[in-house]
């Protein structure tokens, strides 16, 4: 199994489940089979790209195929696909992704708990 650069907060990992019990809700034939990890960037009005921030989504069981299980990495004891380009992962590095209503899911130090 890969080593993910990165923990998730007990808080995130509330959210997670809640995304996932989301899925479940609106996709009862076809559940949330894994979880992902990755960074978007908005597009702001002026049409430039805004910073980075951590999205989390799942695949249903229709759209994760057993030959990608080689992706999948346990963190924080969820198991998650990184598809994080190789230049973005340096951003994850020493990183908890952790959750709250202001700021969604971010980035913050996993030793000083300050926001990235």
């Amino acid at each position: 199994m890969r080593v993910a650069p990165f923990t998730i907060s007990e808080r995130a990992l509330r959210q997670i489940e809640w995304i996932r019990g989301q899925y479940l809700e609106h996709f009862p034939d076809d559940p949330p089979a894994m979880a992902g990890v990755n960074l978007a960037q908005p597009v702001l009005p002026d049409g430039k790209l805004g910073p980075y921030s951590v999205f989390i989504a799942f695949w249903r069981r229709s759209e994760f195929k057993v030959e990608d299980r080689w992706l999948v990495q346990k963190v924080s004891g969820l198991d998650l696909v990184f598809p994080v380009p190789a230049e973005q992962v340096l951003l994850f590095v020493g990183k908890e992704i952790d959750y709250d209503e202001d700021h969604a899911f971010y980035l913050r130090d996993a030793v000083s708990g300050s926001p990235s």
